[in-house]
């Protein structure tokens, strides 16, 4: 159980980058990704086989989708100009009068 809830950590970084970065701070985008995480069961196939080997597929599938979710949130985040300081003549206060 451990495993899985490590994945939440970067999908929170997920949804709370994409938040971040809709005009308006809009909410539907996370929403709509979210539910289509959560349709992706009802289009995986389904096939006749034990119990076991049912279990090591979903393991295979889990890790493999949260790896990849894992690289794609490390490459957003290096990438992004968010993260960026910004330039010098953004940063320098103006003075109150």
């Amino acid at each position: 159980m451990f495993w899985i809830r490590l994945g939440d950590i970067p999908l929170a970084i997920l949804f709370t980058w994409l938040y971040n970065r809709t005009e308006g701070k809009s909410l539907l985008p996370v929403l709509l990704m979210h539910a289509s995480m959560n349709a992706t069961n009802d289009y995986l196939p389904r096939t006749k086989l034990t119990v076991y080997a049912l279990l090591v597929m979903l393991y295979l599938l889990c890790f493999t989708c949260y790896a990849l979710l894992g690289i794609v949130v490390l490459a957003v985040i290096f990438t992004d100009r968010m993260w960026r300081p910004k330039p010098t003549s953004e940063r320098e206060a103006v003075p109150i009068q």
